[in-house]
């Protein structure tokens, strides 16, 4: 008596441990924001699963039958109860909170919470317990059995009076509920669970537990309880093998979802047999759960009915395909009720149909009164937001961390960074992404002084000339530092290219990725082969900005080098603004060869053949610094005319006419259009996109001062132009004789 009644005992609490995996196994197939929400249903709803069922349910279940219908004593047990009473109540309250849970993991994600406990009590209180009195009305000697108890249904631990209930009960309510938002429709999409690992320690809690359902079904310790607990694991291994081989078949890779609730399917399937079946039976009817389970996931996702953990086909399907199998893997003599195999199965199939129409039916018409005056779901702001902040104002650090990224997409200010909490998945890609925001900042922080620094010297440009008083001193300046800053803008050029092909569209797309996955984020990094990648691939985009920071600086270096040449340059050009009329002698052909060589690479690259035709000249006296800036000047100009011309050819052709030196710079460009011809000297007249209008304005003014000319000539577009100087013919010798 006592073994019994220890057992009894044990077996309860297996029961009520089967809560937890009930728990481990919802909350990790739900998204993470929702995953508080599932834990405290399962919580509340066992409470309230327990004060109803002993305040009137155990009463309407094993109480003296109404003519089979429903129990009318038994009301706030514990009155006079014996301690047989109290483990048997223990035990049975165990069953409806089972019961009520299954419901928990169909409903997830948008129910709202106290909506949810309507619905408990609906299956606690009324739902289950009318059912049970029918199916189990008389497991107490004396009150009189059930109606389905007396034309011989059987179902020893509950397929069907548990798990069928609890699983039509769900179906009900999916289909009043509706899909999560994104489920079905255009936007169709699977949503994985947070926590996979989570949820199959879920399956493994139950599966422990199961034995205690089944076992202390028997109601004492005696010679069947090991076939029973034997038969419950032979059906277990045979749902979880047939739903691996089916998802092997259909899915071509091992669908853990499908694996999970066939284990399931095959316990549910098992536990109206497992006390008369022999093994090979339980296995037969542990593969025949999975075969209903998988059917049942297919027709759910063909009419789009969203049930998170798949309650529906591993209990209410599975449940009722165990309780039509009691009648085919167990022998006829064994079911203890004289009848056939087949009059069996007519028997079974009523107590399946009338399971369906009460749960499903009635159930659901209640659940439809419910919705009327209380909803049952949550907004779609509430859902979007998560049921974890929106039903108990609680959050995660994956929520938060999402939120932050959300704000900074939103104001597109990402100074500041995100939060990291240490020693978690979640603060190892906040600590990467933090890192990429804090070199993406570097790179941009060198370049805006890079950009700085040449407003700068353009300004010091500008005042030079202003300090010299005259335009062409500054056309002086700016040719002078040509080659120079534009090295500097090819290698800001270089850098800004460098800067913008940073990878930055990867990494948006990461967390992208990451954002999509925000309710499975710890499974998809640590078992998708794309979240695998995650963690090192922010690390590698680490190094590629560390290799455009390399880069970027190499070139901003070489722009500091050049810079400190302009400054240099602009240095020697304000000292020479105060001394600007000092003639030096020289000879002409070197100063050609002067003004050629500031050119040559702009010749090289532009393919420039460059002729030369010069005369024996004397030494002379000129103005070095005036004159070489205008030659200077004048082979740009042909340079850039020659742009897009299909023979490019610069001829340099230095000669005397009587007592003048000649210098002419000849181009094979585009020319000068006719009605340019007397405007071409004009101040402010340009025919180039970019140009200021004052070069040629400036050279003719200079070389009139200096006592000589410039002028052109050209037959018009396509033609090429010839600019010729002329300049008075100061003999170095001559001069100096008369000094002396």
């Amino acid at each position: 008596m006592l073994l019994d009644l220890l057992w009894i005992l044990i077996a309860a609490s297996m029961v009520i441990a089967m809560q937890a995996g009930f728990l481990c196994l919802e909350s990790g197939l739900s998204r993470s924001k929702n995953t508080i929400n599932v834990a405290i249903k399962n919580l509340a709803d066992f409470g309230l699963a327990v004060l109803l069922f002993w305040g009137f349910g155990f009463g309407l279940m094993f109480g003296l039958s109404q003519a089979g219908w429903f129990g009318t004593t038994g009301y706030l047990f514990g009155d006079s109860a014996s301690p047989r009473d109290y483990a048997f109540f223990l035990f049975q309250v165990s069953f409806c909170g089972t019961a009520a849970t299954i419901v928990s993991g169909a409903v997830a994600e948008r129910i709202r919470f106290v909506a949810y406990l309507a619905i408990t009590a609906v299956i606690s209180g009324l739902i289950y317990p009318v059912f049970g009195h029918w199916a189990w009305g008389g497991l107490v000697e004396g009150t009189g059995q059930g109606w389905l108890s007396r034309i011989g249904f059987i179902d020893f631990a509950g397929s069907t009076v548990v798990h069928s209930i609890g699983g039509w009960f769900a179906f009900a309510a999916i289909a009043l509920l509706g899909a999560r938002t994104g489920r079905f429709g255009d936007e169709q999409r699977a949503i994985n669970g947070n926590n996979l690992p989570l949820a199959m320690l879920g399956v493994l809690i139950l599966l422990v537990g199961w034995f205690g359902f089944n076992g202390g079904s028997v109601l004492a310790m005696d010679e069947t309880v090991p076939r029973i607990l034997v038969n419950t694991m032979m059906a277990a291994a045979a749902g979880g093998a047939g739903a691996l081989l089916l998802s092997l078949v259909f899915d071509r890779y091992p669908n853990v979802l499908q694996i999970m609730n066939g284990v399931i399917a095959g316990l549910v399937s098992v536990t109206a047999s497992c006390h008369l079946a022999a093994p090979v039976g339980a296995v037969a009817v542990g593969l025949g759960g999975a075969c209903v389970c998988r059917l049942g996931t297919h027709l759910l996702n063909r009419w789009q009915f969203d049930d998170v953990i798949g309650a529906w086909p591993a209990h209410g399907l599975a449940g009722a395909w165990g309780t039509l199998a009691v009648a085919f893997v167990c022998a006829p003599e064994a079911f203890g009720t004289g009848l056939s195999r087949w009059s069996q199965f007519l028997v079974q199939s009523i107590g399946v149909g009338v399971a369906f129409g009460w749960a499903f039916g009635i159930g659901g018409g209640v659940l439809w009164v419910i919705n009327r005056f209380v909803p049952l779901r949550v907004s779609p702001e509430d859902e979007q937001r998560g049921l974890n902040v929106a039903e108990h104002g609680v959050s995660t650090e994956l929520v938060d961390f999402l939120t932050e990224l959300e704000r900074q997409s939103l104001t597109g200010n990402f100074s500041h960074r995100v939060t990291v909490e240490p020693h978690t998945e979640v603060g190892q890609i906040a600590s990467s992404y933090n890192r990429v925001l804090d070199r993406v900042e570097e790179e941009q922080t060198k370049l805006r002084a890079a950009g700085e620094e040449r407003e700068l010297l353009n300004k010091q440009l500008v005042e030079a000339a202003l300090h010299a008083g005259k335009a062409e001193v500054a056309t002086e300046v700016l040719h002078n530092v040509g080659n120079a800053l534009n090295s500097v803008n090819v290698g800001m050029s270089v850098a800004s290219e460098s800067i913008a092909a940073a990878p930055i569209d990867l990494l948006e797309k990461t967390i992208a990725l990451v954002r999509s996955h925000e309710s499975n984020l710890g499974e998809f990094i640590t078992k998708d082969p794309r979240g695998r990648m995650i963690p090192g691939y922010l690390s590698q985009l680490c190094e590629v900005f560390r290799e455009h920071q390399s880069q970027s600086r190499s070139e901003l270096a070489k722009a500091i080098e050049h810079l400190d040449h302009i400054k240099a340059v602009i240095s020697s050009q304000q000292d020479y603004a105060g001394n600007r009329e000092v003639e030096e002698p020289l000879f002409l052909s070197r100063l050609l060869e002067d003004a050629e060589a500031l050119n040559g690479r702009a010749f090289e690259r532009h393919g420039i053949e460059v002729r030369r035709e010069y005369d024996d000249l004397p030494e002379v006296l000129v103005q070095r610094q005036k004159l070489l800036q205008i030659v200077v000047n004048l082979l740009r100009n042909a340079k850039d005319a020659m742009n897009g011309a299909p023979v490019k050819i610069l001829t340099l052709t230095l000669r005397q006419e009587g007592e003048q030196a000649v210098i002419a710079v000849q181009d094979t460009g585009m020319g000068v259009a006719p009605q340019n011809r007397d405007q071409i000297f004009r101040h402010g007249f340009t025919t180039k996109r970019t140009g200021h209008g004052f070069g040629l304005h400036s050279c003719a003014n200079t070389i009139r001062e200096m006592g000589g000319s410039l002028d052109f000539e050209s037959d018009g577009i396509g033609c090429g132009t010839t600019f010729t100087v002329k300049l008075p013919l100061k003999l170095a010798v001559e001069h100096s004789c008369r000094a002396i």
